[in-house]
């Protein structure tokens, strides 16, 4: 019985409805034939069946709209994802991401660079050296400087710092680095 009642469990996480209530049909099939050996009377086997075909029935509407409403919620999750990464390329802005360092306190390395970085500066988070003097997206300014960003950063929770960039090909860029 137990079998039976779990088969039914299993049909409500992938079938569809008409396939559930085959195997409710089918699990009080397979029970009636239980409930007639035990020699209960008609009416109470009718009222068994009539509550565990209910009970059943319940558990597997249950059991189908969570995963249901778990698969429609992974692929919101996905689209939005996937229009944010949309958004952020098409962006004139360049966005990035920073997380704290294992190294030492108050130190962050980039986690995410958008690929419009990668295209105007050619800025890769995995090959980009982080130093005391390193700063937002890509900046190397005074050892002062970068304190009193670090500074505005954590107490503040944003900081703006302007300063150079020489990109892979040897070109210097000017530029304005506000992080939160």
């Amino acid at each position: 019985a137990v079998l039976l009642i779990t088969a039914v469990g299993l049909a409500a996480l992938w079938y569809p409805r008409w396939v559930r209530l085959l195997t409710i049909l089918l699990t009080n099939l397979f029970l009636l034939v239980a409930t007639f050996s035990l020699g209960t009377e008609l009416v109470t086997v009718g009222i068994y069946h009539l509550l565990l075909s209910g009970i059943l029935i319940m558990l597997s509407e249950a059991f189908s709209r969570v995963v249901t409403g778990f698969h429609e919620s992974v692929e919101r999750e996905r689209r939005s994802s996937q229009r944010l990464r949309q958004i952020l390329d098409r962006n004139p802005a360049i966005v990035y991401g920073l997380s704290p360092a294992t190294d030492g306190p108050g130190r962050y390395r980039l986690s995410f660079v958008g690929e419009n970085a990668r295209d105007l500066l050619g800025i890769d988070p995995r090959q980009t050296p982080f130093t005391d003097a390193s700063v937002g997206l890509a900046g190397e300014v005074t050892p002062a400087e970068a304190q009193a960003w670090r500074y505005q950063l954590k107490e503040h929770g944003e900081a703006t710092i302007t300063y150079r960039l020489v990109t892979p090909n040897g070109r210097v860029v000017g530029l304005w680095d506000s992080c939160r």
